[in-house]
């Protein structure tokens, strides 16, 4: 897809809650021709790239070429090659036959070599045109997920990597205005660790896609509600939020959550979603109820396609993942239909689906594929968004159905090809039982079964010759059974005759028996006659026995008894040692309680001194609570007046009363802060109710107020410096540069200006108070004088046609930041310039004594000797994160950071060795820190950022606690484009703050409340008079 907009076109496109990543990725392309996007399935990240980041561009984001833009969408695909062939011809105004053929002779020398792409751009794309050109390519995951469905997988590596080369080559060559963004799921990130070169592009500017912060959550929300005209509460959407907000992948299933509760919104006859109403919304029923009417809607015969096309698309080779793209090739083997059967089926899938699946083209933007849609055989069939699969309960069935079919299929082939080589034998009940059964059910054919492996033929005979063999065996069993049948009944007979003689034989023994039975009963009796009489024997025995025990007893219980008078003796004479021990811990107790009442006497003292302090504390506090009170009011009516002051006007009768009003408010509040903390709070809604008032003042031309905007350019402003005694200069896009004829102690001031012709302005340098060094894009250096207006270009070796990004000057040497390297110059002798070896820097800044503090481009903090060149790495906590900018005061560092946190380090040296310790860090900004300032005297820290903001934190505050520099900040408004810099300085003994822009603004603006009321109300009679006559 070729994007050639314009700034009219897509201005009014916007995507919600995405404002902090697409300012994110500008500032990437800052620094580097290609950016890596990364990001989860389903999180959003080419609509950030169509709605977002493009119509950004679009407004005139300058890069190498200019300001306009000509962007390409591709997506790789089954063909990537030819695809980014497609995509690099539409950078090109050819058209038809020629735009083919140029597209296959790119493709051929893209597949050949390595510079293919460098060199065509070389050819076509040209700094001179005023454009540049963006290449987006989505779904760079294709390059590694689509690798097993190309027919020859060795050909696909080979182009996979010349793709990766030709892109690699291009972004290496910076003079080509051509850049890169890569669009890729997180889960592919390690694929391109193979390619190092690419690799190491990447990791330097990669974005990785941050979840939604609750007010972008919000914003999402807004904008899905307003097609419904239904508005949801705050409350409702903190529980959204905890619910879905705190991950991108569930952007499908929030579209469907809020068509859903619009339907429960008509359904309830209300406009408004609270939390009851969100409560009634079951999230894991969504995705389900959304796909099971699409699944309804279909016919039996479509039924049963569907189910078979996704058993294809959802289960790979080895059964564990959800994902398997596939050729429309290999479908239509596999469900044996021909391509117009398919056709209509995919299309309305691909329409009712369209979050589900996706249908991918073998080329994009190409005649054949614009002049006939329909699908062919290279078409590849894929899952989009895998997250909807476990909330669909059928196509969880269907997947464990074709898993277990794989499974039982592959176990079959490996038990075939183990017979074939004589290690095991055929299947057995009941794995005979359970495959003949999946066979019959399944029904599983050659093109179904050669996605594994190609060994159907001998697995399926395998499977029936073992039926056939189990079949015979149980044939032989059966007749064997049957002669044994046969056997038995024989025998049978034989012994019933045996059976007959033993009876006969029985009757007779049995007779003699019992003859023998009578003379053993008349033995018996015998025999128990005897027994009773040994039975009174022993008991006369019995008695004399226990005669003889009892006599025992009764001489043991007198030996006992003597005994227990013994004991008795020994318990009486203890008991007495213990009363005498008792006797004498009663005395000790009574000692002790005299103590005791001593303490306590004390202890009572002691108390009503405690409730004499308590009453003063209670005073104190009481105090404090009328304090707070005092200035939570004096608040809440600087809030009302910055309402009514944006519903009046000042020319009104009411005009004087809002500022007699304003500075009854200013005054009361100052006392009640003071009351309450001890000093004055800075209020960013009382500053804005100053810089409001002010600014309409000035347009009444009233009081002689001087204008904010000092001066205009056509572009953007990107350094201002000011020398030791306030001359300013600042330069941009234009080339030209603006300088002050006078210093900067009151204003107005007198500009003049110069062009250099056919370059950008990007650094800037006081040498002395008229004595200015200029960098440029090109890589021109420059030595100005404001007061004969004479440039000179200073032609120093090793400088070459890279942006001078920094210039230092210090003691008649000049330090330079070009491409990474840091330079040095001498003034008296530009030809001998010394470079800094084994260092890659983003960025330097000027140190104490004779030293520089130089930003790695690996975010490491390094100092640097300015004589030697020698630097060492300095030990601090803010590895691998980004830095944009620094400056240093005394012992502190304060790093801007590409998040858009300020971090406050303390510096500590102990002898040649330093390291940096975080002190507190500021969240002062949504994206990347472009300018910081601070005054020591104030304690006041300026930042600002490429979020359109400038803030001011007063750091007196932090004795109050961090949380109180971060909530009294002021905000400094009135920006729609980026600021790049700003510079202190007094105008009146005040402390004012410059700012530059992308617009090319040049602007003053009062840093604190207190500036602002003394401006307005010095005069404050003469101003009350010019607004009653007015």
């Amino acid at each position: 897809m070729i994007n050639q907009g314009s700034n009219s076109v897509l201005l009014d496109k916007s995507i919600p809650g995405r404002k902090r990543q697409i300012f994110d990725l500008l500032s990437l392309y800052q620094s580097s021709q290609i950016v890596g996007l990364i990001g989860e399935n389903g999180t959003g990240k080419s609509t950030l790239v169509q709605h977002g980041l493009i119509p950004e561009l679009h407004r005139g984001f300058l890069g190498i070429g200019g300001k306009n833009w000509k962007i390409s969408t591709i997506r790789p695909g089954i063909r990537p090659i030819e695809n980014l062939s497609s995509g690099f011809s539409g950078f090109i105004d050819e058209n038809g036959k020629e735009k083919l053929e140029q597209e296959f002779s790119l493709t051929k020398e893209i597949k050949l070599h390595q510079d293919g792409l460098l060199q065509a751009s070389k050819k076509h794309l040209s700094k001179g045109d005023g454009l540049n050109y963006l290449m987006v390519i989505d779904n760079f995951e294709d390059l590694f997920q689509f690798r097993e469905s190309y027919e020859d997988v060795d050909t696909w590596d080979q182009n996979v990597n010349r793709f990766i080369q030709n892109i690699t080559k291009c972004v290496f060559n910076s003079n080509v205005p051509i850049y890169f963004l890569l669009v890729l799921r997180s889960d592919f990130v390690t694929n391109i660790f193979a390619y190092r070169n690419f690799h190491e592009l990447i990791s330097k500017s990669q974005y990785s896609l941050p979840q939604f912060r609750k007010t972008e959550f919000q914003e999402v929300v807004h904008f899905l509600l307003e097609p419904h005209s239904i508005y949801m509460l705050l409350d409702a959407i903190d529980l959204l939020y905890i619910k879905l907000g705190r991950d991108l992948k569930n952007l499908q299933l929030l579209r469907l959550f809020i068509e859903h509760t619009a339907e429960l919104c008509i359904q309830n006859s209300t406009i408004y979603a609270d939390t009851t109403l969100l409560q009634q919304v079951d999230l894991n029923q969504l995705y389900q109820d959304s796909l099971e009417k699409i699944y309804e809607d279909c016919s039996p015969d479509e039924q049963k396609l569907v189910e078979r096309i996704f058993k294809q698309i959802t289960i790979n080779k080895g059964g564990n993942s959800y994902r398997r793209p596939v050729r429309v090739e290999e479908l239509l083997l596999v469900l044996g239909i021909t391509l117009e059967e398919l056709s209509p089926l995919l299309q309305k899938l691909k329409e009712d689906l369209s979050y589900v699946l996706e249908i991918i083209p073998p080329y994009q933007e190409r005649l054949e594929t614009v002049q006939n849609p329909i699908l062919t055989n290279e078409t590849v069939i894929n899952i989009k968004n895998e997250l909807f699969i476990p909330h669909w309960p059928r196509l969880i069935h269907w997947i464990e159905q074709e898993k277990s079919a794989q499974e039982t299929y592959k176990r079959l082939s490996e038990s075939a090809i183990m017979f074939e080589k004589e290690l095991t034998g055929y299947l057995r009940p009941p794995d005979l039982d359970l495959t003949l059964n999946w066979y019959e059910s399944h029904q599983p054919d050659e093109h179904w079964a050669n996605q594994f492996e190609y060994n159907f033929h001998k697995t399926i005979a395998y499977l029936k010759d073992g039926k056939a063999a189990f079949d015979e065996e149980l044939r032989l069993k059966e007749a064997l059974q049957k002669k044994k049948i046969k056997r038995i009944r024989k025998t049978g007979i034989s012994v019933a005759l045996i059976s007959l003689l033993v009876s006969i034989v029985i009757g007779v023994f049995a007779f003699d028996a019992k003859n023998q039975e009578k003379q053993a009963r008349i033995a018996q009796e015998k025999a128990e006659r005897e027994k009773k009489r040994a039975s009174l024997e022993r008991e006369r025995s019995d008695l004399l026995y226990l005669e003889a025990d009892r006599a025992m007893k009764e001489s043991k219980t007198n030996e006992q008894l003597a005994l227990q008078e013994k004991v008795r003796a020994d318990q009486e004479s203890k008991r007495a040692n213990d009363l005498r021990d008792e006797a004498e811990e009663q005395r000790m107790q009574i000692q002790e309680a005299f103590h005791a009442l001593d303490r306590k006497t004390d202890e009572l003292g002691m108390t009503v001194n405690e409730l004499q302090i308590s009453d003063s504390l209670k005073s104190v506090a009481t105090k404090e609570a009328e304090s707070a009170r005092a200035y939570q009011v004096a608040v809440n009516k600087i809030l009302t007046l910055r309402n009514n002051l944006q519903k009046e006007d000042l020319l009104t009768e009411n005009g004087s009363e809002i500022l007699k009003g304003l500075s009854s408010i200013y005054n009361d509040y100052v006392k009640a802060s003071i009351d309450f903390k001890g000093l004055v709070l800075p209020n960013d809604d009382l500053y804005q109710v100053l810089m409001e008032t002010r600014g309409r003042l000035f347009k009444l031309k009233s009081h002689n107020l001087a204008s904010y905007n000092l001066a205009s350019l056509p572009n953007g402003l990107r350094n201002l410096k000011l020398s030791p005694t306030n001359y300013l200069a600042t330069g941009g896009d234009d080339g030209i540069l603006l300088y002050s004829l006078q210093p900067m102690k009151s204003l107005p001031v007198t500009f003049n200006s110069l062009k250099i012709e056919g370059d950008r302005i990007r650094s800037l340098e006081f040498l002395k108070n008229a004595e200015l060094m200029v960098g440029t894009v090109k890589g021109k250096l420059y030595h100005f004088n404001l007061v004969s207006e004479r440039l000179t270009e200073i032609k120093a070796t090793g400088l070459n046609d890279r942006i001078i990004e920094k210039i230092i000057h210090h003691d008649g040497n000049l330090f330079l930041l070009q491409g990474g390297q840091i330079l040095k110059i001498r003034l008296d002798q530009p030809t001998k310039t010394e470079a800094v070896t084994n260092l890659s820097a983003s960025n330097i800044f000027k140190f104490r004594g004779d030293k520089l503090l130089v930003i790695s481009n690996k975010s490491e903090v390094v100092l640097m000797e300015q004589k030697s060149l020698l630097w060492q790495s300095i030990n601090s906590d803010l590895a691998n994160k980004p830095i944009s900018t620094a400056i240093i005061s005394e012992d502190r560092v304060f790093f801007g950071m590409d998040n858009g946190d300020v971090y406050i380090n303390q510096l500590i040296s102990i002898g040649n060795f330093s390291s940096l310790k975080t002190e507190m860090v500021i969240p002062a900004h949504l994206t990347r820190i472009t300018g910081l300032a601070y005054n020591k005297d104030s304690q006041k820290l300026f930042t600002a950022s490429l979020d359109q903001k400038a803030n001011i934190f007063d750091l007196n505050l932090r004795k109050l606690g961090p949380e109180y520099i971060i909530n009294h900040a002021l905000r400094i408004e009135g920006f729609n484009k980026w600021i790049w810099d700003f510079e202190l300085f007094n105008k009146n003994q005040d402390e004012n703050i410059l700012t530059i822009d992308e617009n090319g603004d040049l602007k003053f603006w009062q840093t604190s409340s207190e500036m602002l009321f003394k401006e307005i109300f010095e005069n404050s009679e003469i101003l009350y008079t010019e607004l009653s006559e007015r």
